[in-house]
Parts: C-alpha cells; structure tokens; sequence
C-alpha cells in the first residue's frame, strides 16, 4: 500500500489510495496538510496567534473589575460612595503562572452616590452642589488572586486625600 498526495484546492492535499499489486487509486477523504507553506497566510497567522496566547503570562483582572471590587469594598462600611475615576499606574505578577498573583498600584476618584439616597438626602447634596464633585484621592495597592475562575482582591490604602470638605 502507498499513498499519492494530489493538488486540492480547498485544503492542500488530498490523499488517494494505491493498491500495491493494481496501481489503481481510490480516493478516500483524508485530506492532509503537509507543511505550513501549504495553509493560506490567514490560517498561519491565526494559529500563530492562538500559540502566541497560549503561551502568554496569565490575563490579569481588569480595570473594571478593579472598580467593582473597589466599590463594593467602599460601600462596605461607608454608603453613598463611588468611583468616578480608577487608573492603574502599575501592575506586577508576584506569583506564577499557575498560581498568578497580581499586585496593582491604583488611584481612585471617589464622589458620593446620590442614587440610592432617599429624595430628602438627595435633595440636600445638590442644593449643597455635593452631586458632581470628587470628594476623595485616594491611593493604594490591589492584591488579585484566582480563586474558583474569579479575581479575589483586597485593597489596602496608602494615602486618602479629602478633594471636597463637607460644608459646615
């Protein structure tokens, strides 16, 4: 038994079946690929690309799960607060790549959340014109863990800047 690779449009190469004693073909519908000069340049650079993340540090949690973790780490113990701004200003891997351990240095902008304040305490923060404006600086360092597919992080502040006093 041998096998004879003819030219095939959508995938290469075709192979065909020679008996050894007839010389006779059968087609048969294994199509192979021989080398990477045969796959089209967009496959290549596809697959390029799949090996290439594959192969890459583990994803990192992102900004926008920075945020909600943070908001829901604000409203803990103080309600009435959220981030109107969040950049990170460096992020590192401390762990490995199957144990990531990401630690963030991060600047919040904290405003206050009128929107599930009641209308009285609504009303009192936009005659007091507290609706709009950054209240808060802050400072500090995020530390992301896997835990069960989701990011598990804890915040630990370094400097918390009052922007806006309360009026007296």
């Amino acid at each position: 038994m041998e096998y004879d690779l003819l030219p095939n449009r959508r995938f290469g190469f075709q192979s065909h079946f020679f008996a050894a004693s007839s010389g006779e073909s059968t087609p048969t519908r294994l199509n192979i690929v021989l080398s990477m000069k045969r796959i089209p340049f967009g496959l290549q650079a596809f697959i390029a690309l799949l090996l290439f993340i594959g192969c890459s540090q583990p994803a990192s949690p992102s900004k926008d799960e920075l945020v909600e973790d943070y908001n829901k780490s604000l409203n803990s113990g103080r309600t009435y607060y959220r981030i109107s701004k969040f950049d990170i200003e460096e992020q590192e891997n401390l762990g490995t790549n199957t144990e990531p351990e990401f630690r963030s240095i991060f600047k919040a902008t904290v405003k206050y959340d009128i929107s599930s304040m009641s209308d009285t305490m609504k009303k009192l923060f936009e005659k007091l014109d507290l609706d709009n404006k950054d209240i808060l600086e802050i400072h500090g360092i995020a530390t992301s863990r896997r835990s069960r597919g989701d990011w598990d992080t804890t915040f630990k502040v370094e400097t918390e800047k009052q922007l806006q006093a309360f009026p007296q």
